[in-house]
């Protein structure tokens, strides 16, 4: 196989993966696992046997023993500046729709007198139950926009976590270079 058709086969390979582990995949998926209780499955052991079990993961390992040295390496690097890029939007998702909306209902609360509250004023049981409703339809909203960006960025990990195993299968992965930032998203990073 020469580079050129190595290259090729890894651009298709990804863009199908970008396809099979989508976002709505992905909720599907997450949806049967008992997500919706805020409970993660890989919290427990085995997360790489749990990362590999969807058809979609296995699809992909299929694809990536069917490459060449080249084709892999190339289907890593598409992988790893993916998995960047998921993880600054859901940064960046996270500051723009949870973190400044709170920085400037807390700065607002301390300078208006008497708070925000005090400002609205809700002067029957139907204006406090309208402006609950509203509040939670913003908690609810921003929990969601949020939780996709998550997700997408999750998704990355694993598409590029996967592609390593399989280096790491053919005796060419180099874990010094993975060990160096693995780019992981912390509650301190954004």
């Amino acid at each position: 196989m020469t580079y050129a058709n190595d290259h090729e086969a890894a651009e298709a390979l990804f863009d199908q993966t970008q396809t099979q582990f989508g976002i709505l995949a992905t909720l599907g998926s997450a949806l049967s696992l008992g997500a919706l209780t805020g409970f993660n499955p890989r919290t427990r052991s085995h997360r790489v046997k749990l990362m590999r079990r969807p058809d979609r993961a296995r699809r992909l390992e299929a694809g990536l023993a069917g490459l060449g040295a080249v084709g892999l390496s190339y289907f890593t690097g598409l992988a790893a500046v993916s998995k960047e890029q998921a993880e600054a939007a859901f940064r960046y998702t996270a500051i723009v729709n949870f973190t400044a909306p709170i920085t400037v209902l807390v700065i607002f609360n301390q300078i208006l007198e008497g708070g925000i509250m005090g400002v609205v004023g809700s002067t029957s049981d139907i204006d406090g139950w309208a402006l609950g409703l509203l509040a939670a339809a913003f908690v609810i909203t921003v929990t969601g926009v949020v939780s996709y960006a998550y997700i997408g960025a999750q998704m990355a990990r694993d598409i590029l976590h996967l592609a390593q195993l399989e280096q790491a299968r053919r005796g060419s992965f180099n874990p010094a270079a993975s060990d160096e930032d693995d780019g992981m998203v912390e509650p301190a990073d954004l």
